[in-house]
């Protein structure tokens, strides 16, 4: 049987995203995206929550978030679900989860259409093969 992992996010960028280069020169950055949302709690009320959301671009897409995108940035981000471990300086094992980003769309805020064009060219560069850069997300927007 077939899966899917399939993430979308729209919300702010809660810190200046970080960018760093492996060893073999491969651009990849992290940054975190607030997410809000609101339910109806037991007593009936609406209560106002948020979710922050660590996200990860490598190549050409983690450098033209790193050129374009700040702190309170509004960032649509596609991508999957991805966990990774590790062996932390005091020798217990330390998990993550979170986001590899494929394509993201800079939204709104004064950005210039021609820096949002640049941002999404840049992504389907590092899109997998199988994308074809077109997404049902460029007709809502």
């Amino acid at each position: 049987m077939k899966s899917i992992n399939r993430v979308q996010i729209l919300g702010n960028v809660t810190r200046d995203p970080d960018m760093k280069y492996t060893p073999n020169g491969k651009a990849v950055i992290n940054f975190s995206v607030a997410c809000n949302h609101s339910y109806k709690n037991a007593a009936g009320k609406f209560v106002e929550g948020v979710v922050f959301v660590p996200v990860v671009f490598w190549g050409k897409s983690a450098e033209i978030i790193a050129q374009y995108v700040k702190k309170g940035s509004k960032l649509y981000v596609e991508g999957r679900y991805t966990s990774r471990s590790w062996d932390s300086p005091d020798c217990t094992k330390q998990y993550r989860t979170e986001v590899l980003g494929s394509d993201f769309i800079m939204m709104g805020g004064g950005e210039k259409k021609d820096v949002q064009e640049v941002a999404q060219t840049g992504a389907q560069a590092d899109a997998p093969a199988e994308k074809t850069g077109d997404s049902a997300i460029d007709d809502i927007f």
